[in-house]
């Protein structure tokens, strides 16, 4: 699990790209218990989750519930790219195969694809 002072390092590192940061939107208890206070109050005091999606110059490392998914090292010199219609990423690993990611989960906004969309475009120059 990737907490706030990896991810801290990882820019210092290789400097940051991208770092998107989405609240996770509620389950199905937060909905089915929206009408008692009580219950009301008590989960008002759980931790927060979030999505993350994290782009440097070397890797793309995915957070999904403040767990980590995957994380994915990419040839910069083949490029990345963004497919905002899907929403997905799609790269060329290390070895030199064609990976994908899809994003969705995410629920992105139009500004959120467009800033991915301007910075990997720029990630290459």
């Amino acid at each position: 699990m990737m907490n706030t002072n990896d991810i801290k390092l990882l820019f210092e590192k290789e400097g940051e790209v991208i770092f998107l940061k989405k609240k996770s939107e509620l389950g199905f208890l937060d909905i089915f218990y929206t009408n008692n206070v009580i219950l009301d109050c008590l989960l008002f005091f759980r931790k927060t989750k979030y999505h993350s999606l994290i782009i440097s110059k070397k890797r793309i490392v995915l957070i999904r519930k403040n767990k980590l998914i995957k994380e994915f090292f990419y040839n910069s010199n083949e490029g990345i790219k963004f497919n905002s219609v899907i929403p997905e990423i799609v790269f060329f690993d290390q070895k030199g195969k064609t990976d994908i990611i899809n994003i969705s989960f995410m629920r992105l906004t139009f500004e959120e694809i467009r800033l991915i969309k301007n910075k990997i475009k720029n990630l290459g120059k």
